[in-house]
């Protein structure tokens, strides 16, 4: 039981091990699910979401269908630093992580550019982050602060940083994955 109400527990659990697990608790008549456990490999809880109290009421979806009609302004974008191509590639990422932006941009703080590409699996996101090393690189850096992980190190010349939200030991491996072709991309 959930919020006072009969609930499923659904577990979905990785196979390979590389990546978090959901225990999710599902009302079993409105089917929303009610509380949702994110948990590490040793069952340590990442983080939670619970619901205490809730009311299904059918007029809200009356009073919601006449939304359709409503003309809003349109979506304002920001530019993106999108590029085709980088000097570097991601050797090894869990199966099922596919690379989706591959975007190039200066940092404010340090004046130096970045190159990131952002991958996911539908589930869990991760992105790789590349520039060159210098004076404010971090050296062998591997931090968990509850669901995120950020691994960072120095490969040769460059600091490659992977943050997301996948198990430290899978964001080591992936880092240490980044290989680079010989020429340097434009700066």
């Amino acid at each position: 039981r959930e919020a006072g109400v009969p609930t499923q527990v659904l577990r979905i659990v990785p196979k390979d091990g590389l990546r978090y697990s959901y225990v999710l608790w599902i009302d079993e008549k409105s089917k929303l699910p009610l509380r949702a456990d994110l948990v590490d490999r040793d069952g340590e809880m990442l983080e939670q979401y619970r619901t205490i109290s809730y009311t299904v009421n059918p007029k809200i979806a009356e009073l919601m269908s006449g939304l359709e009609d409503v003309q809003l302004p349109a979506v304002l974008t920001m530019p993106k630093g999108e590029i085709g191509t980088s000097n570097w590639t991601v050797g090894w990422t869990p199966d099922g992580f596919h690379p989706n932006d591959l975007n190039r941009y200066r940092m404010a703080s340090t004046d130096q550019m970045v190159e990131s590409q952002l991958y996911s699996d539908g589930l869990f996101n991760f992105s790789v982050y590349v520039a060159n090393k210098d004076e404010h690189s971090l050296k062998g850096q591997l931090v968990r602060q509850g669901r995120r992980t950020l691994h960072s190190f120095v490969n040769g010349d460059y600091e490659i940083s992977v943050v997301g939200d996948i198990p430290p030991a899978t964001a080591q491996r992936i880092a240490q994955s980044v290989t680079f072709n010989v020429t340097k991309s434009k700066q």
